[in-house]
């Protein structure tokens, strides 16, 4: 008696290989649920999908400064003012 090949469950997305600006992650199955035998067909379609991810753009290196800025002296200050149209930081005592 022939046995026809089925599909696993996909397993999960591969992580995405940046955190912003766009990568591609993959997943996959395997043709296993029940594997072909005795002359059964083998599973039709795609064994692997690959998609998109974390798209948004990166920040502009203006708002990765200004946010470690504001982390880095908000630990051991209280005040601080930013002037974005100059790119400036001041500490206020």
């Amino acid at each position: 008696m022939t046995v026809d090949g089925g599909w696993s469950d996909w397993t999960a997305w591969d992580q995405c290989p940046v955190t912003c600006g766009g990568g591609t992650h993959d997943r996959s199955r395997t043709c296993t649920n029940p594997a072909p035998q005795y002359g059964g067909a083998d599973c039709t379609g795609s064994d692997a999908e690959r998609e998109n991810c974390n798209i948004h753009n990166c920040p502009s290196k203006f708002n990765l400064y200004y946010l470690v800025t504001v982390q880095s002296v908000a630990i051991t200050t209280k005040v601080v003012s930013l002037n974005p149209v100059h790119n400036e930081v001041y500490l206020i005592q």
